[in-house]
């Protein structure tokens, strides 16, 4: 919670966002696994996934206009939240289509696009650490897409 005392309301948001993500993966892990857990919540699998995509579909709604956002701040922020909204949009559809007894395709490649958020999200992380402990920037992270 660095970012707060920094005042930094945008990366906060952002690392809140990505906790909430965290903490709806912790809390669906099978029942071998965790003793409390949301798993058995749901009849059948069908109603489990319907309900991942309702709600990763309101995670996407919030970091659609985070990515509006973060393209006035450096080239770098706005790379992972736009990749993290094409693994969000994804993966909705992924769900949506598995609740509904179709392929999983779409459930993978919200998966393989997760990776490339990750990848995207450490350079971005890295740049911020590397470039806050010089006087000059070092790790490049573009500038910002529009603003003042």
């Amino acid at each position: 919670m660095q970012e707060f005392k920094n005042r930094n309301v945008f990366r906060l948001d952002g690392v809140c966002h990505l906790r909430g993500l965290l903490a709806l993966a912790r809390s669906l892990r099978r029942p071998d696994q965790h003793q409390h857990h949301l798993y058995n919540v749901f009849k059948d699998s069908a109603e489990l996934h319907n309900a991942l995509a309702w709600f990763i579909l309101a995670f996407a709604i919030f970091n659609t206009y985070m990515v509006l956002w973060a393209s006035r701040l450096n080239l770098a922020t706005f790379a992972v939240f736009l990749t993290l909204e094409i693994t969000e949009i994804l993966l909705v559809i992924g769900f949506f289509l598995v609740a509904h007894g179709k392929t999983d395709f779409w459930l993978h490649a919200g998966g393989w696009s997760g990776i490339v958020t990750a990848a995207v999200a450490w350079y971005a992380s890295a740049a911020g650490v590397v470039n806050g402990m010089s006087t000059k920037k070092i790790v490049p992270v573009g500038k910002a897409l529009w603003g003042e």
